[in-house]
């Protein structure tokens, strides 16, 4: 080896430790102190409810249960808090890192290794998501764990240069390492499809690249190969069989969860997220003040820039199997999605996170290639910095500051004899997911005044009162009245000021990021349904 080689190439576990222990520390900055947003707190109430009970609701829902349920056994070993459950995303995100960094060096050796641990580390869109209370960070680690499985598959050992070359087929060795990729793929791959639908699409993905890279191989090799893709496809079918079913109906409903969205807007904004982070680069389009448009130019210009490098190095005859691996299931599954779309909307940016995980470290192993490569991935550190920066400090990315003020307010403010009438079900949630964290029961009688649209059958929601029966069902209540609605003018607040009187009472928590702005408005226990009406 010669002497002014880099040491790390003698020591890749210290690579990998390294950047994973870069990863930890970006991702535990801002990680206290910051509230359960709408989607959050249903992740919090499903994890706190016992195991045959997350199933049940999975069903009525539109996501599978693995990642409820790990986050419900999760608790038992961590504790229920809002910093443990958010710790365990963390985790899940650390291990993405790690894992990506040991593919590079696989692939591309030392140079990779770091470029692509840095991109996956520092990366505002991964950090943000790594403290999320859902599957997002996961489905990210499992389709990674796929996608390290295809690379034992289709060249199982040595690092540097391409992921096909010619390998020694009849080895025991390669056998063995064919037959651990299989394993890792099949294993990912069901367990992406138990955590979110989108897993299908990107396994769908990355079947059709492992056989174009096999096809490339000798005929031996490339038989054996596609025997191995083609058990480990058929155990992820069959692993999935049981829940199918359960899929086809949520499917059903779906509509009725997600709005129409302009997915061709999103389609073309994906990169640009990948790169600048999901809401520096939503709040910078919305903004559009000096500073968010000089991160929008800023963004895409290193996304354009990536994108050319990336595409450049792929071109390269001796890298092709790597590209082919990677880049095939980074932008197909965003192209299906989209054309689903146009039938049922679905494209949301953040739920395509395996594919920015894919593109990242694409991208990493693209620079380690590059001429002009440092400047290249320092000026990408200094972005994503920047876009760190932001979501470390700016309030406008503090996650559920309103409601957790809110469910604080609820607990020391309302009585047991009052009755909780909340607008919807994303106002409720909250109030409950933090009286459960609180091991305690919601103070009050909680009521919706609207028909949930998420799982309206299930259990889980306490009592509605229709919009037709809103009177008569105040004339029978005999405690205090808090309505819980959005701030500004809306007709439940009306029906309630002309049937109660005006509140004795009113505040309003200002909106943070992912929530608007609420009040809370108690009516007197004292106050007469008014006659008439």
């Amino acid at each position: 080896m010669p002497e002014r080689e880099n040491s790390f190439a003698r020591r890749p576990a210290f690579i990998v430790a390294s950047l994973a222990a870069l990863a930890l520390g970006v991702r535990l900055v801002a990680l206290p102190g910051q509230g359960l947003w709408l989607d959050e707190s249903y992740s919090v109430v499903l994890a706190t409810s016992p195991a045959s009970r997350i199933i049940a609701e999975t069903e009525l829902d539109n996501h599978p249960p693995l990642y409820y349920l790990l986050l419900h056994y999760w608790a038992g070993l961590a504790g229920a808090s809002v910093i443990s459950f958010r710790l365990l995303s963390v985790l899940f995100g650390v291990a993405t890192v790690a894992l990506g960094t040991a593919l590079a060096r696989r692939i591309a050796g030392d140079r990779a290794a770091v470029a692509a641990g840095l991109l996956l580390g520092l990366s505002p869109f991964l950090v943000y998501y790594s403290h999320e209370i859902r599957q997002y960070a996961l489905l990210g680690l499992e389709c990674l764990i796929a996608t390290y499985g295809l690379a034992l598959l289709c060249r199982p050992a040595g690092s540097g240069g391409g992921v096909t070359g010619s390998p020694e087929s009849g080895s025991r060795p390669y056998r063995d390492a064919q037959m651990r990729g299989a394993m890792l793929l099949g294993l990912g791959s069901a367990a992406a499809l138990y955590t979110m639908y989108v897993g299908g699409l990107v396994f769908g993905a990355q079947v059709l690249a492992a056989g174009l890279v096999l096809l490339r191989q000798p005929r031996d090799a490339a038989r054996r190969g596609l025997a191995w893709l083609g058990l480990a496809t058929a155990a992820v079918v069959i692993a999935f069989l049981p829940w199918a079913p359960v899929a086809l109906r949520q499917a059903r409903h779906l509509g009725a969860i997600l709005e129409p969205q302009n997915a061709v807007l999103k389609l073309a904004a994906t990169v640009l997220v990948w790169l600048g982070g999901y809401t520096q680069t939503r709040h910078a389009f919305f903004a559009r003040d000096r500073g968010s448009l000089l991160f929008l130019a800023a963004a895409g210009i290193l996304a354009a820039g990536l994108l050319l490098i990336t595409a450049v190095a792929a071109l390269r005859r001796d890298n092709r199997g790597w590209a082919i691996l990677l880049l095939i299931p980074t932008f197909l599954p965003p192209a299906l999605l989209w054309l689903i779309s146009l039938r049922k909307p679905m494209y949301l940016t953040y739920c395509l996170l395996p594919c920015g995980v894919l593109f990242l470290l694409a991208g990493g192993i693209a620079l380690a290639t590059a001429r002009g490569r440092r400047p290249a991935l320092a000026a990408w550190s200094v972005f994503a910095l920047a876009g760190l920066a932001m979501y470390w400090s700016a309030p406008t990315f503090g996650r559920g500051q309103t409601m957790l003020n809110l469910a604080t307010w609820l607990q020391a403010a309302s009585k047991p004899s009052d009755t909780v009438l909340f607008e919807n079900e994303w106002l409720y949630l909250p109030a409950e997911a933090y009286a459960r964290l609180g091991h305690r029961r919601l103070t009050g009688g909680p009521m919706l005044l609207t028909a949930p649209r998420v799982a309206p059958t299930s259990p889980l929601w306490p009592p509605i009162v229709p919009a037709d029966g809103l009177r008569a069902s105040l004339g029978r209540l005999r405690g205090r009245v808090i309505l819980v609605s959005r701030a500004g003018p809306n007709d439940l607040r009306a029906e309630l000021v002309s049937t109660l009187g005006r509140p004795v009472r009113e505040i309003t928590f200002p909106g943070s990021h992912q929530n608007p702005p609420v009040t809370a408005a108690v009516f007197a226990a004292s106050a007469k349904v008014k006659p008439g009406g």
